[in-house]
């Protein structure tokens, strides 16, 4: 049987004359453009492809030259005449297929066809099959030979299975560090050394809010003159040599307006090719900013409240002397009446700088006295009486307390002080008329039963922005010289060493109500009270 191997040559004028189907190679000339490689393939999905080499000026090399010249070469060669058939072929063909002989490599009147169809890159040429049935990447071109004045055709294959695969990892990683950067919680931006956005990660939507596509192009969004001074200082000295980095803290607005804290490490790439620029790693710490500040505000308090305490441990000690005295004067018998009267205003200066002191050290954490176990209701009921006379004129109070023990483990006299700064602060929320309820109730809900002890007014209430600074040491939204801003301290500090937590629902016009979630106290040696 004789070899043959079906081709056929295009060029930007198109096919040159020659079968159209079953072609095992298909020549594609100078001239044609990228999309012709595609129809190409789409025309001939079995066959391989191969491009024209460059040639020499003159009429083409004679077959004997050709043959001397690649019968020792590295490179698989093989030549065909003008009717296709196979006329030679080197050792490093038959080594490249596997086969022992030209004939080897034809069955059937034709050439071993690629393995698969698909279009490979050009520079890469076909994926083909050995005669042992692994596979590999075969780059082919062609040139003119001369056969004692007939053309040939000479087919020069390499073999480009490593490159290809080394291509297709570094395809590969391409892919993954793409992903890498698209899900990245991180914002990563490329600047060029003005500033101006060349790239922009995908988290710039979630962390800002603006689509990544809208940045490109526009400077770094900086809401403040300094941070564009800062920015400008850092995008020099980060961009005066390759491969220096630096740490940039800036302030931008999101898309609703908001301000956030970022910060970030920029490094030159700006010798990269790839990159071409400063790449610039940033992440909101608006949060954390948030709360490292709290943490410094919490030790200034702490601070604070220890110094508090102990002047206010020094001042109950003189408080006790004042008392005692006082009581002492009281008991005499018939003081005159502007002696009576002067005692009476001392001893309501001295209840006052008695509570003053106890919120102090109570903020302090030295309020006095041990925790010890309590029934929240009858502890309640037992207030109702001075309760009542904190109320302005028209106010009414309404105590309710549910049926059974509801046992805590607090300090009385704390309790009580908070029970009335609840109380007062309710009635300071109302108009001349208005109602306060104290309710004590159980909550079997939640993760925990809970005991609660509710103070609600039908009184102003407060708008969210009250409500976030309820807590915060020396706020008030009463007059000057009408509160201390201590009270909701006092009343926060108390729930927390009890272990409880605190709820408060309130919206303008609609009132206020402050709900203390405590513990059940159980003894360790009695079953639980406590029934749903």
């Amino acid at each position: 049987m004789t070899a043959r191997l079906r081709w056929i040559r295009l060029d930007g004028d198109g096919p040159a004359d020659g079968p159209t189907a079953a072609c095992e190679l298909v020549v594609l000339g100078p001239g044609l453009a990228p999309g012709d490689w595609e129809e190409a393939r789409r025309r001939w999905p079995r066959a391989w492809l191969a491009t024209e080499g460059p040639q020499a000026p003159g009429p083409p090399p004679a077959r004997e030259q050709v043959e001397a010249a690649l019968a020792g070469a590295p490179l698989a060669a093989a030549l065909a005449d003008e009717h296709g058939e196979l006329a030679w072929g080197n050792a490093a063909l038959l080594r490249m297929f596997g086969c022992a002989s030209v004939a080897a490599l034809v069955g059937g009147g034709g050439m071993v066809a690629p393995a698969a169809a698909g279009v490979e890159a050009p520079d890469l040429g076909n994926r083909a099959r050995r005669v042992d049935g692994s596979s590999m990447v075969v780059q082919v071109q062609t040139w003119p030979v001369l056969d004692r004045g007939q053309p040939m055709l000479a087919v020069v294959l390499r073999d480009a299975t490593d490159e290809r695969r080394a291509r297709d990892e570094l395809a590969r990683g391409a892919l993954y560090h793409r992903a890498l950067v698209a899900n990245a919680l991180d914002s990563i931006t490329i600047v060029d050394a003005d500033g101006l956005v060349l790239y922009q990660s995908p988290a710039s939507r979630a962390l800002l809010g603006f689509p990544p596509e809208e940045l490109v192009g526009l400077p770094l969004r900086l809401a403040f003159a300094e941070d564009r001074l800062r920015a400008r200082r850092v995008l020099a000295e980060v961009g005066a040599a390759p491969g220096r980095s630096g740490r940039l803290v800036y302030r931008t607005f999101d898309a609703q307006g908001r301000l956030h804290w970022m910060e970030g490490l920029i490094s030159n790439h700006l010798d990269n090719p790839l990159v071409g620029g400063l790449v610039l790693n940033s992440r909101d710490v608006t949060e954390k900013r948030a709360l490292e500040r709290g943490l410094r505000e919490a030790d200034r308090l702490r601070v604070a409240g220890l110094l508090g305490a102990t002047v206010a441990h020094d001042m109950n000690n003189m408080i006790a002397v004042v008392h005692h005295g006082l009581e002492a004067l009281e008991g005499r018998p018939s003081p005159d009446q502007e002696v009576a009267a002067r005692l009476v205003i001392m001893r309501e200066a001295l209840a006052r700088t008695s509570e003053l002191t106890r919120r102090l050290m109570a903020i302090g954490g030295r309020g006095g006295g041990a925790a010890e176990r309590v029934d929240l209701g009858r502890a309640v009921r037992g207030l109702r009486g001075l309760l009542e006379t904190i109320l302005r004129k028209g106010q009414a109070l309404e105590v309710d307390v549910a049926e059974g023990e509801h046992p805590v483990q607090v300090q009385v006299q704390e309790l009580e002080q908070v029970v009335v700064n609840l109380v007062v602060n309710a009635r300071d929320a109302l108009t001349a008329r208005g109602r306060i309820a104290v309710r004590v109730q159980r909550r079997p809900g939640g993760p925990y039963p809970r005991v609660a002890l509710v103070v609600e007014d039908d009184g102003a209430g407060m708008d969210e922005t009250t409500r976030a600074r309820i807590f915060e040491p020396f706020f008030t939204t009463k007059d000057p010289g009408q509160g201390t801003g201590l009270g909701m301290v006092v009343v926060e500090t108390f729930v927390r060493e009890a272990g409880g937590e605190i709820e408060i629902r309130s919206a303008p016009g609609r009132g206020t109500a402050v709900e203390l979630l405590l513990p059940i106290a159980v003894p360790q040696d009695e079953p639980s009270p406590w029934t749903a």
